[in-house]
């Protein structure tokens, strides 16, 4: 069953299983998933009229997909409980083609014996779930991922400005990227991998940080571009190769 105020995104489906409404999903389904954009979008699903809490029953799931803050999981399970619904906070992440080709990671908090049993579900659109912990954990996951991904971004476009600048084609640049994370799995990997290093590989991040970063300053000085990115990671030299704590 599926349930959109934009009646063009779900024609596709076919009428059979367009719902009429939130609580009808509810009525009708033993789990369902809420996938919207907004906070505003998440909570009007639950509390409106004919929302999924007016045809909630005791045994229901609800798994949340949508990327919101702590706080409104929170204020859900409050909300839940009495409803007789488990909640599930998830986070998903994977990008747009990931998600049309049923490919997505799925970080979802709440009881375990929840997770495992709507794995099935789940498992329809996702390679990979992993459970994060108790309720608040799967959003507290995806905010992390999230912080890691659009800080990426921000690198990157200031990368991008440096080396098109300097004359390297961006084209090839991606290419040696492409093929160094995939050997490496990317910096937030290795960084994640980092947390139990011994004290001199410590040491010799930190002075290959500071000699690599220093250079990169120097180059996008030199090319008439304020570099800000590199100042705050000198600034941080010490939390990026200190030990997890």
């Amino acid at each position: 069953m599926v349930r959109d105020p934009n009646p063009e995104k779900i024609a596709p489906f076919g009428a059979s299983t367009i719902a009429a409404s939130a609580a009808d999903v509810a009525r009708r389904c033993d789990v369902v998933i809420v996938a919207v954009f907004s906070e505003e979008q998440v909570r009007g699903v639950f509390t409106s009229a004919d929302g999924l809490l007016d045809g909630a029953r005791p045994g229901l799931v609800v798994i949340t997909v949508s990327t919101v803050g702590v706080p409104l999981i929170e204020e859900l399970q409050r909300l839940a409980g009495p409803a007789g619904i488990t909640l599930l906070d998830g986070g998903v992440t994977g990008g747009r083609d990931s998600a049309r080709e049923g490919r997505l990671v799925a970080m979802i908090g709440g009881p375990k014996a929840a997770v495992d049993r709507v794995r099935p579900v789940l498992d329809a659109f996702t390679t990979l779930v992993v459970h994060a912990g108790p309720s608040g954990a799967g959003i507290r996951a995806k905010l992390a991922r999230q912080l890691i991904t659009y800080s990426a971004y921000y690198a990157a476009q200031c990368a991008s400005e440096i080396a098109a600048r300097a004359g390297v084609d961006l084209d090839t640049l991606a290419q040696a990227i492409r093929m160094s994370d995939s050997q490496t799995g990317g910096p937030a990997t290795q960084q994640l991998a980092r947390r139990t290093a011994d004290r001199e590989t410590r040491e010799h991040q930190a002075a290959a940080c500071l000699k690599d970063i220093g250079a990169a300053r120097d180059l996008a000085a030199s090319l008439g571009i304020d570099l800000p990115l590199a100042d705050l990671v000198l600034a941080h030299v010490d939390d990026i190769t200190s030990r997890s704590r």
